[in-house]
């Protein structure tokens, strides 16, 4: 991969400091990388919901840290392109690091989770109103 492949594809994904405990609590749910595969799920969920929260806008509760998910690079796993899918998605800019878009996405998927309170796979199927496509008429 040359740089100009690379370039761009750096940073850290992470999620606000208000969110980093529903973050720990949902990754109970995931096995191996629970925490790079929790937030990619909190992700998809706040792209699909249009819960994108700004990094400005982030609240910094006292005594805590914003949530270190991983790396860019780490969460492309050498399968995905982000840039590639918020492009397609139309939810690029070209003035916001990609990194910093799946942080925003992530939180805001965070934050339906925890108000929803959907930590483990059992409560899931509260979903069924807003994501009707994921669940079959058998259920």
């Amino acid at each position: 991969m040359s740089n100009e492949d690379t370039e761009g594809k750096s940073g850290i994904v992470t999620a606000s400091a208000e969110l980093a405990e529903t973050l720990d609590k949902f990754s109970e749910s995931f096995g191996k990388a629970a925490k790079r595969e929790a937030a990619l799920f909190a992700m998809a969920v706040g792209i699909q919901k249009g819960l994108r929260e700004k990094k400005d806008d982030w609240k910094k509760p006292n005594n805590k840290k914003v949530a270190t998910i991983a790396h860019l690079t780490s969460m492309e796993d050498g399968r995905f392109d982000f840039e590639i899918l918020f492009e397609m998605l139309g939810l690029d800019e070209e003035e916001t690091p990609i990194h910093f878009l799946m942080s925003e996405y992530v939180t805001g998927g965070l934050r339906y989770i925890k108000d929803n309170e959907l930590y483990n796979l059992d409560e899931w199927s509260r979903m069924k109103d807003d994501f009707p496509h994921l669940f079959t008429e058998d259920e």
